[in-house]
């Protein structure tokens, strides 16, 4: 019976490990391209998404993984959430007098959602991280996520894959090609996204300070979204990715370690193992007798009038 249960345990606990981390990341996309019929390129929550994602992981992180913050990493959040309400401010006000996409406030509620998961995937592929390796985790994580990501297709997307498929079957030989090669480069940077975010967390790093830092690929979106799409921008945009940058100096400052704390010792200095008592009486023994050794050579040459070794200066 024993034997049973820990089994079961064990094929659970492979399951659970696995297959929680695969499970968010196709609901993730899936909902991330729901939201793009209501948000342009430069919108809010189409790429600030992270944003809402970081205090979810900090809280995750904090009640699964015992993780602490301090008063100035919390402002930090607190300041590039405060960015997020922002621009999410300037979607529901001001874009839909100049915009052509439909309800806004639709696909900022999406990519909420899509935050949510993002931050239950990241807190679980830290915590698994730790006791697990990259070549056992990513392999079994593409494999989970694979077939739920069939299942998802064959559930939900089947008439924009049948969609996507005319589309492709009806397109030229260099249309082919083209979308071929997009698809292939789209692939070949998740995949390596996802494998240099796994060494990250494997070696230290952790949820909380990857979403932080992944912040910043915000303004690439604005840019893009300006140069190549002629999005125009309000002027709420400035004082929000103001508020995101002052979070990211705030999150991550340190105080500089103070130079008055003198050192008897080097950092890397081994404790020294303790005698035993034998040892220590026997050596102070032969210390005792030592110095009286000593004391008494000493003594005879000052009465003569010489060194200790007997020669005469």
């Amino acid at each position: 019976a024993r034997a049973v249960r820990g089994v079961t345990y064990a094929t659970l606990h492979s399951l659970q490990e696995h297959l929680l981390p695969g499970a968010s990341r196709p609901h993730l996309g899936h909902i991330s391209a729901a939201s793009r019929p209501h948000l342009g390129l430069a919108s809010a929550a189409s790429r600030l998404h992270l944003a809402v994602a970081a205090p979810g992981v900090m809280a995750l992180s904090a009640l699964t993984l015992g993780a602490r913050y301090g008063r100035k990493q919390i402002c930090g959040v607190a300041l590039c959430v405060s960015g997020l309400a922002t621009l999410v401010m300037s979607d529901a006000l001001l874009r839909p007098m100049h915009s052509w996409h439909p309800q806004p406030w639709r696909g900022d509620a999406l990519c909420l959602v899509g935050a949510s998961l993002y931050a239950c995937s990241n807190v679980a592929e830290e915590a698994f991280l730790r006791s697990s390796s990259v070549s056992n985790y990513l392999p079994r994580l593409g494999a989970a996520g694979a077939l739920l990501s069939a299942a998802q297709c064959a559930l939900i997307e089947r008439e924009a894959l049948a969609s996507a498929w005319r589309a492709f079957s009806s397109a030229s030989l260099a249309g082919r090609t083209e979308l071929l090669l997009l698809e292939l480069l789209f692939v070949g940077s998740m995949a390596s996204f996802y494998s240099l975010v796994s060494h990250l967390l494997q070696r230290g790093a952790t949820a909380a300070e990857m979403n932080i830092s992944l912040l910043t690929s915000d303004f690439w979106s604005v840019l893009a979204g300006v140069a190549l799409l002629g999005s125009r921008l309000t002027w709420w945009y400035p004082p929000a990715f103001v508020a995101t940058l002052s979070g990211l100096v705030l999150y991550y400052h340190r105080p500089a370690p103070s130079a008055a704390r003198q050192l008897t010792e080097p950092l890397n200095a081994r404790p020294r193992a303790a005698a035993p008592v034998g040892a220590m009486e026997e050596g102070g023994a032969g210390l005792r007798e030592g110095e009286g050794e000593a004391g008494h050579r000493a003594d005879a040459a000052a009465r003569a009038g010489g060194q200790p070794d007997g020669r005469v200066e």
